[in-house]
């Protein structure tokens, strides 16, 4: 639980400004469905982002714990 409450702080400056912006261009367009869809589809790239560091984590322990390649590990 720990570690996901970190990942949204380390990620806060990235994500906040982008969100700013869309809410920004939704205020001044006026158009709930526009919103909704310009937030769904960040939802989507950000968490496809989040997954891929996850996976990226996970292979790169499995990589450093194997007998072939842990040896170059610091």
């Amino acid at each position: 639980m720990a570690i996901q409450t970190f990942g949204g702080i380390f990620s806060s400056p990235c994500a906040t400004p982008v969100l700013i912006v869309l809410l920004g261009i939704v205020a001044r367009s006026g158009n709930v469905a526009w919103g909704i869809l310009l937030l769904l589809l960040y939802s989507i790239g950000h968490s496809f982002l989040v997954l891929i560091a996850g996976t990226s984590i996970g292979f790169v322990k499995k990589l450093t714990s194997s007998g072939k390649y842990g040896m170059f590990a610091a």
